[in-house]
Formats: structure tokens, sequence, C-alpha cells
């Protein structure tokens, strides 16, 4: 579920005050174990978190529905069903080489999904412009050279 659905939130504490932000993952496993490499901006407070924290949660959210009680036979209460991961790790802040290469991954990864979905995407991205409010920015990528990079325009 963790690679079908790999945007997750990122919980840590500081000082006792809980810190979370929403970010792209990358899934991995090695002999047997998980690894999830993702990125959060430069300024985000809850970088100062993440170097050898043992008590970092990520949240993954799957597909998820409302059951009415009218679609069973005999009267029941209502439900939500919904798919979710809570995984509980250690984390790390990558030296520069491994974080070049973790930001390669993703952005080849996420730029071939945007480029396969670009038809759709355009349309949705123009429906969401409509409905957020002061500034819509969209996220492009480009490839030359072999150099994988993202900007915001």
């Amino acid at each position: 579920m963790m690679k079908s659905y790999p945007f997750a939130l990122l919980i840590t504490v500081d000082e006792q005050r809980p810190l979370a932000t929403h970010i792209p993952l990358e899934i991995r496993e090695e002999e047997g174990k998980i690894y999830a490499t993702g990125h959060i901006a430069y300024g985000n407070i809850q970088k100062k978190t993440l170097d050898h924290n043992r008590d970092v949660l990520l949240i993954f959210q799957g597909p998820h529905a409302y059951i009415s009680s009218s679609w069973y036979e005999r009267e029941e209460v209502p439900t939500w069903d919904y798919l979710a991961v809570h995984a509980y790790g250690t984390s790390r802040v990558l030296e520069k080489d491994e974080l070049k290469s973790a930001l390669d991954s993703m952005l080849k990864r996420y730029c071939i999904l945007q480029l396969k979905n670009a038809e759709f995407g355009g349309q949705f991205m123009q429906n969401t412009a409509n409905i957020n409010t002061k500034e819509f920015r969209k996220t492009s990528c480009w490839i030359e050279h072999g150099a994988v990079g993202s900007f915001l325009r």
C-alpha cells in the first residue's frame, strides 16, 4: 500500500510539540526491511528533528469511502472504510551524494508519472486552479543532458 500511495504525513516531536509535513516518498525494500526516502524544504523547522531520530511516524492514506447503513440487509450502523498504514521508524538526514541520488530518483519517478498523465493532469490542474484561493503553481519537470530537475512556475 505504501508503494501505491507514497504521499505520506511525516510526524516528529520537537520539545513536546508535534510537527507534521506532507511529503512524497520513494519506498524500497532491501533484505526484508522497508525504507522510505523523501525530501522536505531546507527551511522547514521539522528538519532539525530528523537526524538520528528513533521516533518517527509516517502515515500513508489509501482509498476510503463512506459505507451507508442502507447497504446492509438488516439495520446496522454506518461506517467508514479506509486503508491506512502507520509506519514507525528511525530517520536520518542524507549526505550530499545520497541526497542527490534520492532526489534524482524521486524526480524521475514523479516526472514520468506527470508526463504520462499530462492531458488528464492539465485538465485537473486547470480545474483545481479555479477552486484554489490566492495563488496556483504548477510543477513542471525537465530532463536535459541526463540531469533531472523540477521547478515551479
